[in-house]
């Protein structure tokens, strides 16, 4: 039973964090998301690609870690996260915002799906994982993806406050 609360603790943070990036982006209107400069040259609309692909990249990790292989890129060098933000730029660049909203909601869904096949053990006990830099999974789920998103809310939400402020 323990088992599953810890693990539903860890679920609900991400759900409880999706769901207030969520309710920003609900403020925010198309147009601003797709073409204001929200965080040096990247829009709404970029940082939500650059978000959705790191998840993604969280999931193929999971799998993988599951089925007894390595996450690849999760304990990557600084330069090779700078590469690989530089590629899903170019790639996500052009692709519609509703494709892109879509991949945002879709692979925290498959975050949520993954996690739950780990028991308390696995995501809390220190255990090296192969590809994991992190003490422990659940740690690693932390920094890659609640900090992450966290943060570039962050942004986004300075950015909006502001533009509201000088929009009156």
């Amino acid at each position: 039973m323990a088992e599953i609360a810890m693990n539903s603790e860890l679920l609900l943070r991400l759900v409880e964090e999706r769901k207030t990036t969520t309710a920003l982006l609900f403020e925010i209107d198309e147009e601003s998301i797709c073409k204001a400069f929200v965080h040096g040259a990247w829009t709404v609309k970029d940082i939500l690609g650059h978000l959705s692909a790191w998840e993604a990249e969280v999931v193929r990790g999971l799998a993988s870690l599951r089925s007894g292989g390595r996450a690849k890129y999760w304990g990557a060098a600084i330069s090779e996260y700078e590469k690989l933000n530089k590629k899903w730029y170019r790639e996500n660049r052009d692709r519609e915002l509703q494709r892109i909203t879509g991949d945002f909601s879709g692979c925290r869904k498959q975050i949520l799906r993954q996690l739950k096949r780990f028991g308390e053990s696995e995501l809390y006990g220190e255990r090296k994982w192969p590809g994991v830099p992190h003490r422990t999974l659940a740690k690693a789920i932390d920094e890659i993806v609640l900090n992450h998103e966290s943060g570039h809310r962050s942004n986004i939400e300075l950015w909006w406050h502001e533009r509201q402020r000088t929009d009156r």
